[in-house]
């Protein structure tokens, strides 16, 4: 009986979806339902969802999007329970890929994003390949359909796929050796006659390239850790970020950002992507406002770092980008604010290292950008900052503050001797 009555809540849930005025209560009770899921009930909920996305279903697409994000969530929930039900649970996504509705298609290429992720990322572990067979097969059966739509559906989805999953496994097996498995199959479909969507395919093209980058720069990192092979993967990296391309470049980044930040990896690979940060903008400084902003804001972020050898890494890397990007003769204001913006907001942190930290940083950042005399000019007004900063109570590293001071001091000293 609580069975049925269950799975009348679910129906209700679901189809309250549909209506503006009852959508959020829906979500919510479908949510409650998902996170208190055990193992009888899940087939049950997952054949509910399967009918509301059946070509019968009658649902409105806005039902179906929520229906396919349900199935994402309930895998990403009981990630173990879901996995005998895995190829089900793809095939249903892929096949909504016919859906006229641009939204329920954007939908299942999300998912099936998110599907990656939990399933293949790290899947150098067990039978990788045959989970990534269940992936594929689908996605290459959808391709083969004489729909132009369900085509570049299906392209989207794969180039996710491979996005969300790839380049996390550094001994080169897994899915991104698996996944280039899938190079000879592309070409054909881009060979021939019968494939309409080749704009959509060549994101998947794009998708395998940067799988094969961001393995490299793994696989490398990794070598750092060892003597005998430090310095042939410095080397490697120094070529990678020297002849990266730009639109290589956030793949490079975003692995650079994950294994600075990563407390399983050794502190030698932390502070080698740390330095990689500073050295890819000297060797593409003409980075836009945004790019250099995130990676200012993540070095400030990883003055948290334990390892005092980390941290001393962030603070020659801002003193690095200082004198790339602010030793000018009139200083861009918002580039100064990309670096004291994240700075200031991390003196403010209720931690005496990073406080410390910061101001070393923030010293350093002035120190490499004052060698010009003009600078003083732009930097003085942040004097009264630091002032505030000093005698703030909750503020504890006054000792580190005042070495920022000493060379604000000397930054305008050396600029009133250049005026008179």
């Amino acid at each position: 009986m609580a069975m049925v009555e269950l799975k009348q809540r679910i129906i209700t849930s679901l189809s309250k979806l549909a209506d503006r005025d009852t959508h959020q209560i829906a979500l919510e009770e479908l949510h409650s339902i998902i996170n208190t899921l055990s193992p009888e009930v899940l087939p049950m909920l997952l054949n509910s969802l399967y009918d509301t996305l059946s070509e019968q279903s009658t649902a409105k697409p806005s039902v179906k999007k929520e229906s396919l994000n349900l199935l994402a969530l309930v895998c990403q929930s009981h990630r173990e329970l879901t996995l005998p039900h895995l190829a089900k649970v793809i095939t249903h996504i892929v096949k909504r890929l016919k859906d006229s509705d641009s939204g329920v298609r954007d939908a299942c290429r999300d998912a099936i994003g998110v599907l990656s992720g939990l399933y293949l990322k790290g899947g150098g572990e067990g039978d990788g390949g045959h989970v990534v067979g269940l992936f594929v097969r689908p996605l290459f059966e959808a391709m083969g359909e004489h729909n132009k739509v369900v085509q570049a559906g299906a392209s989207s989805c794969m180039a996710k796929m491979i996005e969300c999953a790839a380049g996390v496994d550094k001994e080169g097996s897994g899915p991104g050796a698996a996944f280039q498995k899938l190079c000879s199959r592309i070409c054909k479909l881009l060979n021939g006659q019968n494939f309409q969507a080749k704009a959509a395919l060549l994101g998947v093209v794009t998708s395998l390239s940067q799988v094969s980058l961001k393995q490299q720069i793994l696989t490398s990192l990794s070598k750092v850790a060892d003597n005998d092979t430090y310095n042939i993967a410095v080397k490697d990296l120094d070529s990678i970020v020297r002849n990266l391309s730009l639109s290589d470049l956030p793949v490079l980044l975003n692995a650079l950002y994950s294994s600075s930040s990563d407390p399983i990896n050794k502190p030698i690979i932390r502070r080698e992507s740390i330095y990689l940060l500073s050295l890819c903008c000297q060797y593409h400084c003409d980075l836009r406002l945004p790019t250099l902003s995130r990676i200012v804001t993540h070095i400030v972020k990883m003055l948290k770092d334990p390892d005092p050898s980390v941290r001393k890494a962030c603070c020659r890397a801002i003193g690095i980008l200082s004198g790339l990007y602010l030793k000018q003769e009139v200083v861009n204001e918002a580039r100064l604010k990309l670096f004291v913006g994240p700075l200031f907001d991390a003196l403010r942190e209720q931690n005496e290292v990073v406080q410390s930290e910061a101001a070393i940083c923030m010293a350093k950042m002035v120190e490499c950008a004052a060698t010009n005399n003009t600078v003083g000019a732009e930097f003085k007004d942040l004097f009264p900052r630091i002032c505030r900063v000093l005698s703030s109570k909750s503020f504890r590293a006054k000792a580190s503050v005042l070495s920022t001071v000493s060379i604000f001091s000397q930054v305008l000293i050396m600029r009133y001797q250049c005026i008179f």
